[in-house]
């Protein structure tokens, strides 16, 4: 739900409560107003029923004393008899109807006090029955009206006739009615009546207080609740910034509700997702080259891995590489990718473009801006970037990115300044690269040409032996077998496979058995899997040389020379040892052979990491391990053996 919706409930409630206690007080005061109107009815009533009695009284003294009440009838203002009775019985008439218009009030009705109901209802059997009484006064009078004329004594004559005697019983009740049970009825309902209307402005008071207290801690606790939440999310958005002001894109955070704090949050999390994803995209950027660069990559490939790769991981539609050449003194293209129309091919360092970027200032702007010459002359563009490409502090060339329908953002730009720099860092370090290659290529070359004369000269030596001894079918075959090892040796690949180098291992041991005989055995396993491991060219050739001539020819007997490749982790372990005479190692250490040191340098130049062991004890022979390290295993357990 969202934030107005709950302060639109807020409001609501609030407008309930205040209009209930308005409903509430708009019917209490209308009740109030029926009580005091129904309490006006019973004073209209008691004036009516003092009214009645009294003009009874000024008939009764017209009918009674005559002489007298015409002598008081100036201080009374009181009428003659015969306009009382018409004053008299317009007043019950006038009773009766105020009687029972207030009888039947339903303020009345609905009293709750016993003793006024108990009188309510004796009052309705009373008021009937001196209703009646009235009525037969009302006839004696009329009656009495007429004799009164005749000047005769009326009091005597009414006690003599029965028919107007129960005329004094009559007023008696009647008078009894009116001044004593009609009174305390009327007095005991103003009080009753005085009392309900106190009670009902207690309970509304009360009602009111309860209704405001319950309406506010309503109001207090939803508005808590709402604000508690809002506070939540607001230090939870505070929070969110932070953490990506910090660096921090991975954390999500949660969004329950659909209010606008909520969706405030999912734009956070979607913002920290975009970020996060742009981020990655330089990654993307620098990784793509990284993994696409390898060690025999050139200058021009590199330059169409860093253009297809802005293509592919930025927003760019078109992305080239400028080559400064300095003895033209002009920026050629050497690199495009994208769509729209090609650009030019080279123009004159001299130039606007040209002065900028070699002073290693970027430009960013749109077509109108840019400076001579226009890249793109056959298509219109918004935005480009031109960024130098710096290698060791001079300028080599430049990156361009070209949009058609949008502008590059603040990220983009910064995005590709840092792929710049990165591109710039890269081909500082190929050009470096190449350069520690030719290096250690010639000092490779260097080593094998020591390798194939003292190699030939050992063999030599082995052919001017078998000559001496007369052995010309030997020889023969001697020579034949020199001619396939040259083969191998003359080879301009300077790497082999151990598999290849094992080979001619064993024809140089047959060259050598023609020479020693049965004096010298060999045996060679290569455990599968490592047949295709790369190694420089003749790099164990020198130590089954060392083993044949230094360990096992000085003995009469001769000896075994085994060679044993297995691997280890990631790791080639190669094992060769000999029976030989053997030698003191710590004697030996600061005199070793060209040989030795040979191997020991090539194998470090090939693969970093690696190690040469050698043990040799005198009279038990020499084992030399070579560990060539990063070799991945592969293959079974199975052996190549010869």
């Amino acid at each position: 739900m969202s934030i107005r919706y709950k302060l639109l409930i807020l409001t609501s409630l609030m407008f309930f409560s205040l209009a209930t206690i308005t409903g509430l007080s708009l019917w209490n005061w209308q009740r109030l107003q029926s009580l005091n109107e129904t309490i006006l009815q019973g004073q209209q009533l008691q004036t009516y029923s003092r009214k009645v009695m009294g003009l009874m009284k000024d008939m009764i003294f017209d009918l009674f004393s005559p002489h007298m009440y015409s002598q008081i009838r100036s201080l009374t203002y009181s009428p003659r008899s015969v306009a009382a009775y018409r004053e008299w019985y317009a007043a019950v008439n006038e009773y009766q109807d105020a009687f029972i218009e207030f009888i039947d009030d339903r303020e009345l009705n609905i009293m709750q006090d016993d003793e006024l109901q108990d009188l309510y209802e004796t009052s309705l059997t009373l008021n009937q029955k001196a209703l009646e009484k009235l009525h037969t006064m009302s006839e004696i009078l009329v009656r009495l009206q007429s004799m009164n004329s005749q000047e005769i004594d009326l009091y005597n004559v009414m006690q003599q006739d029965e028919t107007l005697t129960p005329f004094f019983e009559e007023f008696r009740d009647t008078s009894f009615y009116f001044t004593n049970t009609f009174e305390s009825f009327m007095n005991h309902f103003f009080t009753s009546f005085r009392r309900q209307s106190e009670k009902l402005e207690r309970e509304l008071y009360i009602l009111f207080i309860l209704i405001s207290v319950l309406s506010s801690a309503t109001a207090i606790s939803y508005a808590m609740i709402i604000s508690r939440e809002i506070l939540k999310k607001i230090n939870l958005a505070g929070t969110a910034f932070r953490n990506i002001a910090m660096g921090d894109f991975s954390t999500v955070y949660p969004v329950k509700d659909d209010d606008e704090l909520s969706t405030l949050l999912g734009n956070i999390n979607s913002l920290s997702s975009d970020l996060k994803e742009n981020i990655n995209s330089i990654l993307n950027l620098t990784g793509d080259i990284g993994r696409s660069i390898g060690e025999k990559s050139s200058l021009s490939e590199i330059m169409d891995m860093v253009t297809e790769t802005i293509i592919k991981d930025t927003q760019s539609e078109k992305a080239a590489v400028y080559i400064y050449e300095a003895a033209d003194n002009c920026f050629k293209l050497r690199s495009s990718r994208g769509t729209g129309a090609p650009l030019i091919p080279e123009f004159n360092a001299a130039e606007e473009l040209g002065r900028m970027m070699k002073t290693g200032t970027p430009y960013m702007g749109g077509e109108k801006d840019c400076p001579s010459p226009p890249l793109s002359p056959d298509s219109r563009y918004k935005d480009m970037l031109a960024l130098p490409l710096k290698i060791r502090g001079e300028c080599r060339g430049f990156l361009v990115s070209l949009l058609y329908e949008h502008s590059f953002s603040d990220l983009g730009i910064t995005r590709m300044i840092n792929f710049s720099e990165f591109v710039s860092l890269t081909l500082d370090n190929h050009l470096k690269y190449r350069e520690v290659l030719e290096k250690r290529e010639a000092q490779y070359w260097a080593l094998q040409s020591q390798v194939q004369p003292h190699f030939i000269y050992n063999v030599l030596n082995g052919f001017i032996g078998l000559n001496r001894m007369g052995d010309k079918e030997r020889l023969e075959r001697a020579i034949l077998s020199l001619r396939e090892m040259l083969r191998y040796v003359t080879d301009q690949k300077h790497l082999t496979t151990l598999k290849d180098e094992v080979n001619f291992l064993e024809n140089y041991c047959k060259l050598q058995k023609i020479r020693f005989s049965e004096r010298l055995k060999y045996s060679f396993e290569i455990h599968d899997g490592l047949e295709r491991v790369p190694i420089p060219r003749l790099l164990l050739q020198p130590l089954v040389e060392n083993s044949i001539i230094h360990g096992l020819e000085p003995l009469e007997e001769g000896g075994e020379l085994t060679l044993s490749a297995r691997h280890h982790s990631d790791s080639a372990v190669i094992t060769i040892s000999d029976t030989g005479v053997g030698f003191d190692c710590s004697a030996a250490a600061d005199s070793r052979s060209i040989g030795m040191k040979n191997v020991s340098e090539r194998l470090m130049m090939t693969n970093p990491g690696s190690e040469i062991q050698i043990n040799s004890t005198p009279g038990k022979g020499t084992v030399v391990k070579l560990t060539i390290a990063g070799i991945e295993e592969a293959g079974s357990e199975n052996s190549y053996s010869r």
